[in-house]
This record gives structure tokens, sequence and C-alpha cells, in this order.
């Protein structure tokens, strides 16, 4: 009997599989996902999920799950271990529809050990006005917490999520990971705004946790914040990265795209991405017309503002500053330290020529020589007539 109820506390809960787009709450979820309908739901699921034991998946199918009940809230007391999966993102919408919810919150009380892996959705229309603490389309994280949290993105669109603009603590407009691991694979983070904070689409934030953000495949187009307060600096239209001593942070392969910090009113740094203690490697990845603008704006596309960048053989096209840096500001006199050799900028002058785009330091060590220069050749040399 004894050997029984182990084996039966090792089975995890489900696997569920979500029939009806409505939102509603399951009747008994100790026991079961099904709603007061005998049907499941999205919500009902995760509220089964959370009160079962073991690791489940839930399986979405296409459709529209348009939420009217808040957020959903996945293991908000830590040690769950999830996998949510839709028929693919173009078909599989998770929309939020107040203006006051975000969409999903995962360990929402920060005790940790939980492991959450999301694909093939879209999340979207989220918002973080219900408790102002940002994160408006997934807020995750275990805070201090040990062994800390871990959330995978695979096969995801995050779109048109936002912070409340009038306080600058309310970071991350797609995604607030505080402290944890953050793994995104192939996924695409379109028109997200963190207000007045940092990080229009990621924010990941660890007071003394090491922990990563590790990024694949992905495409940033069109996110942004902007500095009302008077007050800063802030950053990050992308990406802001936040972390102690001891974590390493990779972006390979991604695409950055019309990005903005936006400053109308305070200093606002990285168009992009905005470094801040850490160790950030940037491979074969792409940023074109991504710009700090408006007051002091430094870094268009990359502010190292703390830490060290390593940055090769990516390209670098059109991205602006208005104070320094369009494409790249190493603040060294911060402890900012930039290795960014092997890639091209946007002319095969180097940066800084004209029509390059331009680097910025003010101490520390930005090295970017040598860089990329693009050619071509005839072969053969020599054409025949008639060949």
């Amino acid at each position: 009997m004894v050997f029984l109820l182990a084996a039966m506390q090792l089975h995890g809960a489900g696997p569920f599989t979500v029939n009806t787009t409505s939102d509603t709450h399951a009747v008994n979820p100790a026991s079961s996902p099904n709603d007061s309908g005998g049907q499941i739901s999205l919500r009902s699921a995760i509220e089964a999920a959370n009160a079962q034991g073991g690791a489940t998946t839930i399986n979405v199918p296409a459709g529209t799950y348009n939420l009217t009940l808040g957020e959903l809230g996945i293991a908000p007391n830590g040690g769950k271990t999830n996998n949510i999966i839709g028929a693919g993102a173009a078909a599989t919408i998770v929309n939020q529809t107040d203006s006051t919810n975000r969409v999903f919150n995962i360990d929402f009380n920060s005790v940790g050990s939980t492991l959450v892996t999301i694909s093939n959705l879209t999340i979207q229309g989220g918002h973080d006005s219900a408790d102002g603490l940002g994160g408006a389309g997934i807020l995750a994280g275990s805070v201090i917490a040990m062994p800390k949290d871990v959330l995978n993105l695979g096969n995801c669109v995050l779109r048109d999520n936002h912070c409340t603009t009038n306080t600058t603590r309310e970071p991350g407009g797609g995604i607030q990971m505080a402290a944890g691991d953050l793994n995104i694979s192939a996924c695409t983070f379109s028109n997200n705004t963190s207000g007045q904070s940092f990080g229009g689409a990621i924010f990941v934030l660890a007071q003394s946790v090491v922990s990563s953000l590790n990024v694949t495949n992905s495409v940033f187009i069109n996110n942004s914040m902007t500095n009302n307060s008077g007050a800063g600096p802030d950053g990050g239209g992308a990406i802001v990265i936040e972390t102690p001593p001891g974590s390493v942070h990779n972006l390979i392969a991604c695409t950055f795209t019309n990005n903005r910090a936006i400053g109308v009113s305070g200093n606002t740094y990285g168009g992009a991405v905005q470094l801040n203690v850490g160790v950030l490697n940037i491979v074969n990845s792409t940023f074109v017309n991504n710009a700090a603008t408006g007051q002091g704006g430094l870094g268009g596309a990359l502010y190292v503002d703390s830490g060290t960048v390593n940055m090769s053989f990516c390209r670098l096209i059109g991205n602006t500053a208005t104070h320094g840096g369009g494409a790249l500001y190493n603040h060294g006199s911060n402890g900012a330290n930039t290795t960014a050799t092997n890639n091209w900028w946007g002319c095969n002058s180097g940066p800084g020529a004209a029509g390059c785009d331009v680097v910025g330091s003010d101490g520390g060590t930005l090295a970017f020589d040598p860089w990329l220069i693009l050619t071509n050749s005839a072969s053969p040399g020599t054409v025949n007539p008639s060949q």
C-alpha cells in the first residue's frame, strides 16, 4: 500500500485537452478540469493543473480564447511543471479582453522550482494596471527563491501587450522574468510597450539569483518604451537585462527592427537592447532602424550600461541615437566592456564612416576592428559571346 501511494504521488495530472473557447472556472479542480457545463476551458484546465499533483500537459486546439475572468494564474505557489501546447501561433490565440489584466501570471507568490513551457500560441492584449507589477503579457520568476523558476517559450507570438504608462516601476511589456531562466525559440514580439519602464518586449531582473536569457531565431519589431518621467534613465525598447554578476545571456540569430526608446522627458538608452551587469553574447543577429530618441538618447541598437557584451557576425543598419552611439554605446565609465568585432556596420568602411552606423564610448573597452567587408566578384571573370 505504501508503494502504491508513492507511485500515485508521482503520477501527473492530465493530460487535459481544452474543448471550449469560453472562459470558465473548474468546479472541483482538485479532481477534475471540468467546468459547470462539463467542458474543459483553458482556465479550468490550468486550475486543475494547479490543484493536482505532478506534471501536467494542456493541449489547446485552434481558436481564439477570449479571457473575461482576469489573468490566468499558473502555479501560483510554485513547484509545478506545466506544458501548454497550442495548435500554432496563427491558429491558437489567447486574448485578454479587458484593459486591466495581464494574460499569464506564473508563480505569483515567487516560491520557485517551477518549470513552465508554452508553445505554438499567440499571447495578446495584456495589461498590468490591476496590480502595477509589470509583465503585461507574462509575469514570471522566483525573485529570490531557489531552485529558481524556468520559463520556455517556443513558436509563440507576443503582441499588443502594454504596461501602465504613468510609472517607471512596471517593466516588461511582453514578459517580465523576475529571476530565473527564460528560454525563447522562434518567437515574435511585436507592438509591446512598457510605458515609462524598462523593456518594451522583455525585462529580465534578478536581484541575487544568477539568471539567464537565451533567445534564438526570434523577431522583435515595433516594441517601445517612452520616458515621460523627467527622471531615469530608462530604456530598452525591446529588451532590458538587469542581473547579478555570473549571469550569462545569449541572443542568437535574432532580428530587431524599428524598436524605440523614446525620451519625451528624461534620458533614454538602448533602442533595442540594454544590458546592466552580466555577460551578453550576440551572434548572427540583425539590427535595423532601431532608435534611442529625444533627450539624452544613447545606443540606438544597443546600450551597454555595465557588464560585458560580445557581438560577432551581426548586421547593424540605420540605427540612430540623438545623443551618441547610433548603433552601440559602451558606458565604460560605469564598468561596461564591449567586444564587437567581425560585424557589418551598414557599409564597408567601419563604424563612424560616412554611411555607416556609429559607435560611442566614455571609457572601458570598446573594440570593433576588424569589421566585415562585403564584396562581390564575377565567376567566371570573363564571359565570351554566346556563353
